[in-house]
């Protein structure tokens, strides 16, 4: 995962950029094994909490783009991601809920 964000007053108030890459996903036709790298299309709002959740459909309404996660400090976060719909080589992959976290260093 490479997230970029912006703070306000020590506190994170949104993701501008949310990257993932070689996440392995399931392609359904044939049940085999391939990876999804890609960028989250939109901006994700964070709550007060450190918390915050999107779904979106791109590429045509045909990729499910979902994240959810939970920042504790500026310095970490974690949470879930999942992909549905066509990648490269595979007309219908799902990546299933896999779990994330990041570390700044």
């Amino acid at each position: 995962m490479d997230i970029t964000l912006v703070t306000k007053n020590g506190v994170v108030t949104k993701l501008t950029r949310f990257e993932f890459n070689n996440i392995q996903a399931t392609c359904k036709d044939s049940m085999s094994i391939t990876a999804v790298s890609s960028q989250f299309p939109h901006t994700i709002k964070v709550a007060s909490d450190g918390s915050f959740h999107k779904k979106v459909k791109a590429n045509g309404g045909r990729v499910t783009y979902t994240v959810r996660g939970h920042f504790k400090n500026q310095n970490s976060a974690s949470g879930k991601l999942r992909v549905k719909g066509p990648v490269p080589g595979c007309p219908d992959a799902d990546t299933g809920t896999v779990h994330w976290s990041a570390k700044h260093n």
